[in-house]
């Protein structure tokens, strides 16, 4: 799984010209391969899925179009949230299921859930499924999703986790994802660490996710963006299991302070775990809350 994820990371990358930086590019990649609905994305991936796609880019289709969806959707249920309760949150799942599936080549999965995903869009109480896309593609969180960093990071929670997972009960893993930038390298995270737990413990290693948003820089969030049947219900599926909180990037450390802050409080624990893959400018971190990429303790980040 970790290596059909990190080849299709690399072979989206080379579909475009050699003067396009992939992984440090912007609107210019998105220009070139998204149609203008979540409706036509969709109809693409299904297309893909049943060997019936002849477009050109795609692997980009595979790896970009669930993730903008993903990231469209979360911000459509923000913006409407006395609609955000048990349906939104199975949609939010459903479309996670997606990303993975598509990320992994888990193509049949993926056929599974697409049409119930299209069903449930076209049905929502607000335009979404024929409303034009203005989820973005931002430099910082495609330049994370590298696989270069990714695999570094993987390890780094392996190693972590591989002398204590005897402390948590075998019971598993929950990671909360932040959302939107940490999408696609934190469920791209989330996959290969299943493969990797697995050939270094001798066992299969239960994994769960949620995303939440917190966007300080782009959406000028002050919090992580969840409802409180949303956060009830991360407690619930997290209890007695490992909790990690994966934001894809450190700048300041104000972020990461955040969801320490939250999380601790809400979910009502102490042994909760923080991961990023990069820092983008290491000399400007003199808060002290993320020593480095990788993971690290409540007590490292509370710093």
């Amino acid at each position: 799984m970790k290596l059909a994820l990190t080849d299709l990371l690399n072979k989206a990358s080379e579909e475009f010209e050699d003067d396009v930086d992939f992984w440090k590019t912007t609107g210019r990649v998105m220009d070139l391969i998204i149609p203008k609905t979540p409706k036509l994305m969709l109809k693409d991936i299904s297309k893909l899925v049943t060997g019936r796609y002849c477009g050109i880019f795609e692997d980009s289709v595979r790896l970009l179009y669930p993730t903008l969806i993903y990231k469209q959707l979360i911000d459509a249920f923000i913006i409407d949230l006395e609609n955000d309760n048990e349906h939104s949150v199975g949609l939010k799942k459903s479309m996670k299921t997606l990303c993975k599936s598509l990320y992994t080549y888990k193509d049949s999965d993926a056929n599974d859930v697409v049409e119930s995903i299209e069903d449930s869009l076209k049905y929502l109480p607000f335009k979404f499924y024929d409303k034009p896309m203005t989820a973005i593609c931002d430099s910082a969180s495609w330049e994370w999703s590298n696989p270069v960093f990714l695999g570094d990071t993987v390890e780094a929670i392996s190693d972590k986790l591989k002398d204590s997972y005897n402390v948590f009960n075998n019971s598993g893993i929950y990671f909360i994802h932040t959302g939107n930038g940490g999408i696609l390298p934190g469920l791209s995270i989330e996959a290969m660490l299943e493969s990797e737990l697995k050939t270094m413990l001798g066992i299969s290693v239960p994994i769960d996710s949620y995303v939440v948003r917190l966007s300080a820089h782009k959406k000028d969030d002050k919090s992580p963006r969840f409802t409180q049947y949303e956060i009830d219900m991360i407690r619930d599926e997290s209890n007695d299991k490992q909790v990690i909180i994966f934001e894809e990037d450190v700048y300041t450390g104000r972020a990461m302070r955040i969801l320490c802050e939250t999380y601790v409080h809400e979910l009502k624990r102490d042994d909760i775990l923080f991961s990023c893959v990069g820092m983008r400018h290491p000399f400007n971190v003199t808060t002290g809350y993320c020593e480095s990429a990788g993971i690290h303790s409540l007590d490292a980040v509370k710093k």
